[in-house]
């Protein structure tokens, strides 16, 4: 029987968040060159979600490795001076995993991404709020994607708006306020170390032979923005998407596809070189076959399977191109668990 698998979906649901059209899947054309990526469970704060049910790894946290916890604010109200006072605990205190932590919560939310949010095997910063006997719990991971750092929040007890813990936790404050930051922003370095979270951890390695272009490529996306009035499909919108796919090629810790360097292709084809850096030295590795060679690749670094691909793009809201979203699915043979082989 043949089907569906490997599905990943995105949705960018206003003006605010028009740059991240595409959901990060083996980068083909991600933009996100935003301050947080939030796997929402409420509609009332519906901004940007990635859902990879098509990954046996990620659909329970059980199949992962245990994840350390980094530090954990706790805001608890004083009635004394009717305000928050918030307490930090340092990474290492019990319990020592996140999955432990969630196991001990009093209520777990019950949304299905929580499972894959757990599964990202990358330490996580807790965000609580005790009011009247009430806990509520916020989790972030700092993660790349398409090559970017992108805080990623979910909640983690039932019940629970972002929003109600943004607004009394200075560290989540500080990044809303962030616009764009790369891996090397002070600010963000800043952050990161007062939520107990290792940047270079997450931070995407490049082969030797590419490293000095990759970072400079890289600095570009994260910090360069389109205007207000770009989409997408505009051929600076497609210039984005085109390094976000060079640099996922460029990488030490992932495979490049034949597939890929076709998609990149047809993007360097329609795009605006205007604002790129060392445009000519990406001309002559599009055009070459030299983003193929493994040569330099981590150990254990495996071929993926090449499976059909396309993608589906829904017709955009009449509210503009910003409510517009694209599926991404793989067509082959369902294995007798459900999964498409």
């Amino acid at each position: 029987m043949a089907g569906w698998g490997g599905l990943r979906m995105s949705a960018a649901a206003g003006r605010s968040l028009r740059a991240c059209r595409h959901a990060a899947s083996e980068a083909a054309g991600v933009g996100c060159c935003l301050s947080l990526l939030r796997f929402a469970t409420s509609n009332h704060r519906l901004g940007f979600g990635v859902c990879s049910i098509g990954d046996k790894m990620m659909a329970s946290a059980a199949l992962t490795p245990s994840n350390p916890l980094g530090a954990r604010f706790v805001a608890t109200w004083q009635q004394n001076c009717s305000g928050w006072a918030v307490e930090r605990h340092e990474p290492g205190t019990v319990p020592t995993s996140a999955e432990a932590y969630v196991d001990d919560l009093p209520t777990r939310s019950p949304s299905a991404v929580l499972a894959s949010f757990l599964g990202q095997a990358s330490p996580m910063a807790v965000f609580e709020l005790d009011c009247d006997g009430v806990r509520k719990a916020v989790g972030l991971k700092l993660m790349s994607v398409a090559s970017n750092p992108v805080m990623v929040r979910q909640p983690l007890t039932s019940r629970t708006e972002m929003r109600e813990l943004d607004k009394v936790h200075p560290v989540l404050m500080r990044l809303d306020g962030l616009a764009t930051y790369h891996w090397g922003t002070p600010v963000f370095l800043d952050l990161c170390e007062a939520m107990g979270l290792d940047p270079q951890a997450a931070r995407p390695r490049f082969r030797a032979r590419f490293k000095d272009l990759a970072e400079e490529l890289l600095r570009w996306r994260c910090t360069v923005r389109l205007g207000a009035d770009a989409s997408w499909e505009s051929p600076g919108g497609k210039a984005r998407q085109a390094v976000s796919m060079a640099l996922e090629m460029m990488r030490a810790d992932a495979y490049p596809g034949p597939g890929h360097l076709d998609r990149l292709r047809d993007c360097w084809a329609g795009m605006d070189r205007g604002p790129l850096p060392h445009v000519g030295e990406l001309d002559e590795l599009v055009n070459s076959d030299e983003l193929l060679d493994t040569a330099g690749l981590d150990a254990g670094v495996v071929r993926p399977r090449e499976m059909p691909a396309t993608a589906l793009t829904f017709l955009p809201s009449r509210h503009g191109s910003g409510y517009t979203a694209t599926i991404s699915g793989y067509w082959g043979q369902h294995e007798p668990d459900g999964w498409v082989a």
